[in-house]
């Protein structure tokens, strides 16, 4: 599981109120924070920092690695209740810290489940196939307005006061907080990227996933170079000298080959594991990658069986990567139990498809070698 944050103090105020957490609490279980100062009490940035510190600490204080919803709900309540209760006390104490507070909104991922609680208006929003849907809603003048259908959320946009807000930790001895429920863990694409890829397209994941948007697309590879530069996967032909052969290998980046095939995008058989986007529908339909490949061949016997449940293999020029093959793995020719491994999934592989090694490729052409990788004659 990946997570990240960022916070920026923004173009009004010099001082940043903002704090957030991102905690691991144990393998598959993570807990994220985001507390807003707010912009126009004392301290803003003291009772985000506070706020942040007591509810971590109490939900790792009240932690179990088994627990039932209700009880996982309860105790992220608890932490609000006590984040609350600290800030509001330490407001009341300190002539410099009278009527500070801030809103608070927490994400706790356990596997597929993810719960959310917020107080006040910092958003917890959901990014999935569907676009970005906002999860959370604002504690605020404004929002109460939309309910009761004096203002349309066109309007609310723009109308004055739109940032006051009617719940704040620490304002008041007690707060109220929403909870949301969510099964967010299931994604929409898998991309499966070896351990020795270095990334040259920044856009790369987009460039690959907007493939995946017409449906009978399947699985989208990228275009990978060697560590000189010159291209190491441009797509996989099947079948071509006995086995499988990574069309226009060594070529230089610009070189265009046959059809222009090396730099533009167009279907192949398969294209490589090594940075492979997939629908988890389609992954989940196919049954994933077939563990008798350990190693070698299970890309392309992936992709075939995608072929097979009606979708296409996409090769894409536009997401570039570096892959030092063989890095991590070595070559099979310099040991012989990986050369003796890689000729069983070979010969495997060969007898769950024979129409590739009887009649050849289809995106060869039966007009092509099926000697040559470079689409010779």
């Amino acid at each position: 599981m990946q997570s990240w944050g960022l916070t920026d103090p923004g173009c009004v105020r010099k001082q940043n109120q903002d704090s957030y957490r991102i905690e691991q609490l144990d393998r598959g279980n993570l807990l994220c924070i985001v507390c807003d100062g707010m912009g126009g009490a004392k301290s803003g940035n003291i009772a985000s920092s506070l706020a942040v510190d007591v509810f971590v600490e109490e939900v790792r204080r009240c932690w179990k690695p088994v627990m039932e919803q209700d009880k996982v709900d309860q105790m992220l309540r608890s932490a609000v209740k006590l984040a609350n209760f600290t800030v509001y006390d330490q407001s009341r104490q300190f002539e410099e810290f009278d009527g500070m507070g801030t809103t608070l909104v927490a994400v706790m991922v356990r596997g597929r489940k993810t719960t959310i609680v917020n107080v006040g208006d910092s958003r917890a929003y959901h990014v999935g196939k569907g676009g970005i849907r906002q999860v959370t809603k604002d504690h605020s003048l404004v929002q109460m307005m939309v309910d009761r259908g004096d203002l349309t959320p066109e309007v609310a946009k723009s109308y004055p006061g739109k940032n006051f807000i009617t719940r704040a930790i620490g304002t008041e001895t007690t707060v109220l907080c929403d909870i949301f429920h969510l099964d967010v863990g299931k994604g929409d694409y898998l991309l499966l990227l070896n351990n020795d890829t270095e990334v040259i397209s920044p856009g790369f994941i987009e460039e690959m996933m907007g493939y995946l948007q017409r449906p009978d697309a399947g699985v989208v590879g990228a275009k990978l170079y060697f560590a000189d530069h010159l291209v190491q996967h441009a797509g996989i032909l099947v079948g071509v000298r006995g086995a499988l052969a990574h069309a226009n290998q060594d070529f230089s980046a610009k070189r265009e080959g046959y059809l222009a095939r090396a730099v533009r995008s167009g279907n192949f058989s398969a294209v490589t594991g090594a940075c492979q986007m997939v629908r988890r529908d389609v992954f989940e339909q196919v049954g994933g990658y077939n563990e008798e490949f350990a190693v070698g061949f299970n890309d392309a016997d992936f992709c075939l069986r995608v072929w097979g449940a009606g979708y296409r293999a996409i090769f894409t020029p536009y997401a570039e990567l570096y892959h030092y093959e063989f890095t991590s793995r070595g070559r099979e020719e310099a040991n012989e139990e990986k050369l003796r491994r890689w000729k069983r999934e070979q010969a495997l592989f060969m007898q769950r498809w024979p129409e590739f090694f009887l009649t050849g490729d289809p995106w060869l052409g039966p007009n092509l070698s099926a000697e040559s990788e470079y689409f010779s004659l």
